[in-house]
């Protein structure tokens, strides 16, 4: 198991001081932000290079989604590759996709947007298992998206994709509105999931709220699940403290 905070929750003027912070607090990885990397891919590069933390994940921007009729989803799979290209320089392992960010569109269908979506991960899933990448499908809370709110939903899309390069995203911010019972979600998909995202109930910091955050990493561990835990929610507190704390905190009930 590793431990990774996102590059905008991470404090630190430069990529380095970044990296080098996450070091001292015990974190073994960073998770990139794009577009955020885009204008300083050969300085990140050079810093990871450099670095014992690494970075294992990327998440991407609502331009990324796929599962979106109403441009041209040509240009939107164009740009996903490219992403794939410079998230392989950067020694990225998995690339987040969400499918869509937005209300049904009128005259669209789910089945057309899942369609639509299943078709680019297709091609998508080729090339990145050729740079050594998986696409993690990341299911959302129902005021974020209207498609693919479940883990299941998720999985069923990766088995219709049918590549082992593409898995899903458990969050567990979306799973405490969106699944009945989590601890039973991460156990049946555990499989499945590529890449773990750690907020608390209200999106704050790992302790920050009500989710039994200890149950839900014991069925991670318990399960089989040994990839990346990655903190993705709003940070209250001091960021140095609060991050350290939260090392420390996820650490406990996984050892």
């Amino acid at each position: 198991m590793e431990l990774a905070a996102q590059q905008n929750l991470t404090p630190g003027e430069t990529i380095s001081d970044k990296l080098r912070n996450l070091e001292n607090w015990g974190f073994n990885a960073i998770e990139l932000n794009c577009p955020a990397v885009i204008d300083c891919v050969k300085e990140i590069g050079i810093a990871i290079a450099d670095s014992p933390v690494k970075a294992r994940s990327m998440c991407c921007s609502a331009k990324h989604d796929l599962a979106v009729l109403g441009d041209d989803p040509t240009a939107r799979l164009q740009l996903n590759l490219n992403t794939l290209d410079m998230a392989a320089d950067l020694g990225v392992e998995t690339l987040v996709s969400v499918p869509v960010r937005s209300p049904l569109p009128k005259n669209v269908t789910t089945i057309e947007e899942l369609s639509t979506y299943a078709g680019s991960l297709e091609i998508l899933a080729i090339e990145a298992a050729g740079r050594n990448i998986q696409i993690g499908i990341e299911p959302l809370i129902r005021y974020e998206t209207h498609l693919l709110n479940t883990l299941a939903g998720a999985v069923e899309i990766a088995k219709r994709v049918a590549h082992p390069s593409i898995k899903i995203v458990a969050d567990f911010f979306h799973m405490n509105v969106e699944e009945t019972d989590m601890e039973a979600t991460l156990k049946d998909f555990n499989d499945w999931i590529g890449l773990v995202h750690l907020s608390d109930s209200n999106r704050l910091n790992p302790g920050r709220g009500h989710l039994n955050l200890r149950s839900c990493i014991q069925t991670l561990k318990h399960s089989g699940y040994d990839g990346v835990l990655a903190l993705d929610c709003r940070i209250k507190g001091n960021p140095l403290e609060e991050l350290r704390h939260y090392a420390d905190l996820i650490r406990r009930p996984w050892n």
